[in-house]
């Protein structure tokens, strides 16, 4: 007998908690248990998101693998990813669908410039392509801390000089493309797990090509 209070509607039949009755030995029937490959299927997809499946990104020469997300916004995000030999990277996607034409040409040309950057205090894009369903990225690699971080912890007065030359030198250097960043500030600066090597992290929103530079002379009124 399957009591009352134990049944469930499925359909327009009543069935016992486990979606069905066996046979027993003895010609009662019981209920027959759910199995325990998947109970532990269904704990693992639950409690393990890590076990599901993860999203490719494919270049023209390597494939990434998410690993998890670091990150993200609006219109996109960047996430911790692994290549075909296990190397760590970082990877930022945006979505088309979400974004408007002008935010994908400054994605376009932080791309670009990012990947012709060859100075040490810029971040550098290693590799790009587009996502399973069209949607452009880049990887860049994985710089596990901020300038933020840092300051949080704390910095020796001995660092500050040392730290402000490598920032105005990738300052210089983007200037000399004919770039200006519009939003510096400690979010938009990374550093290695050493940190001892800054660099000027570009987005979307905030790259601008061919914007004039000014100063005393010709600043605007």
């Amino acid at each position: 007998q399957v009591w009352p209070h134990r049944q469930r509607r499925l359909g327009e039949r009543f069935v016992g908690p486990w979606e069905g009755r066996i046979q027993g030995g003895s010609g009662r029937c019981k209920e027959r248990p759910p199995t325990l490959s998947s109970n532990l299927h269904a704990l693992e997809f639950l409690v393990m998101p890590e076990k599901r499946e993860r999203p490719n990104y494919q270049s023209a020469f390597n494939t990434y693998t998410v690993i998890r997300e670091l990150g993200k916004g609006g219109s996109g995000a960047v996430y911790e990813v692994s290549d075909v030999d296990s190397q760590r990277y970082a990877l930022k996607v945006i979505d088309p669908g979400r974004t408007s034409s002008q935010k994908l040409k400054r994605f376009k040309n932080e791309t670009i410039f990012c990947l012709g950057n060859k100075h040490k205090n810029i971040v550098t894009v290693i590799d790009n392509g587009r996502g399973p369903a069209g949607e452009p990225f880049y990887v860049m690699p994985l710089y596990p801390f901020t300038l933020q971080t840092v300051m949080t912890e704390g910095i020796d007065y001995c660092r500050v000089l040392p730290i402000f030359s490598q920032l105005l030198d990738g300052v210089e250097a983007a200037h000399f493309k004919g770039i200006t960043h519009r939003d510096l500030k400690p979010q938009n600066i990374l550093c290695d797990s050493a940190k001892s090597t800054f660099v000027i992290a570009f987005r979307n929103r905030n790259i601008r090509r061919g914007r004039p530079l000014y100063d005393r002379r010709n600043s605007p009124s």
